[in-house]
């Protein structure tokens, strides 16, 4: 998710109603309706709730044709778009929640990898000291050795 989109993510569930919401089947019709909670709203002693509904285009003849097998076999036509708003609306604060959970993730990782480079470039600095070092020990070793070897010969052997 890009950092825009959460953004626009937190302003829309600020906007909207708070959940949580439901869809169920009206029993007085045959399509079910998306409803929010009631929210307290001055004047409204059993405040307001949020309903959200489909209806047909007015002039598609098609539309009237699938309306009514729907009708007849008593099935909601947008079962699945009121299922998918009410899921979302429902799931926005674990998304949010998420989100941020994952930009936690993804802040550490990369101050963990900045601390690995920063380590690895001193372990290379300190293994080219040694390898340094190490190349010496031939060009002082060797003449200590000769002189050891013609002081005791016999060790030599």
């Amino acid at each position: 998710m890009t950092p825009d989109l959460i953004a626009r993510l937190r302003e829309l569930d600020a906007a909207a109603t708070p959940g949580p919401w439901a869809y169920r089947p009206d029993e007085y019709d045959d399509w079910g309706v998306v409803k929010s909670p009631r929210v307290p709203v001055d004047g409204f002693p059993d405040g307001l709730r949020c309903v959200l509904a489909q209806f047909r285009h007015p002039e598609s003849i098609h539309d009237e044709e699938v309306l009514n097998e729907h009708r007849r076999a008593k099935t909601d036509p947008w079962q699945g778009n009121a299922e998918l708003v009410t899921f979302l609306r429902n799931a926005v604060p674990e998304i949010l929640e998420a989100a941020d959970q994952l930009e936690a993730l993804r802040s550490h990782a990369e101050a963990m990898a900045k601390a690995l480079k920063r380590a690895a470039d001193i372990v290379e600095r300190n293994l080219y000291r040694q390898h340094e070092k190490i190349e010496d020990v031939p060009k002082l070793a060797d003449p200590v050795l000769a002189a050891y070897r013609s002081a005791f010969p016999e060790v030599g052997k």
